[in-house]
């Protein structure tokens, strides 16, 4: 029996449990990674009562979760709701804190001051086609 003296991870068996495990690890940690970042949690299209801007206009709007322990910069993520332009409306160098929500009203007033609320160039539709997504 030539298989008794072999090595376990040089039989195929042992093979092909190795890369299911270090598959398995994989998907867990890219997913712990991705439980982390910020998320949008809930947003508004076609706003007419639930929430005023600044103005007193009733614009849509995205919320946005941080669900880590830290803060995190949202300088170089994007909102967008077009898949062919993931780069339609860029955070400034805002910061959200650990555990903390923020909203962004989706109005077309392209408004990145960070003391203001802040505002994409961009209004939302009520089309599932076009919901937004928070983009790194």
């Amino acid at each position: 029996m030539p298989f008794v003296n072999a090595p376990l991870v040089s039989s195929p068996f042992c093979s092909r449990f190795f890369s299911l495990l270090f598959g398995a690890l994989l998907i867990l940690a890219i997913n712990s990674v991705a439980q982390e970042a910020p998320r949008i949690t809930e947003f508004m299209a076609s706003n007419s009562r639930t929430l005023a801007d600044e103005d007193g206009d009733s614009s849509d709007w995205i919320e946005i979760y941080n669900p880590a322990a830290d803060t995190v910069s949202l300088d170089g993520w994007f909102l967008t709701d077009d898949a062919n332009r993931l780069a339609k409306w860029r955070f400034p160098n805002v910061t959200l804190e650990a555990n903390a929500y923020m909203v962004v009203f989706a109005s077309g007033k392209n408004r990145t001051n960070d003391l203001n609320r802040l505002h994409t160039g961009f209004q939302l539709s009520h089309k599932a086609s076009s919901w937004p997504w928070l983009i790194r």
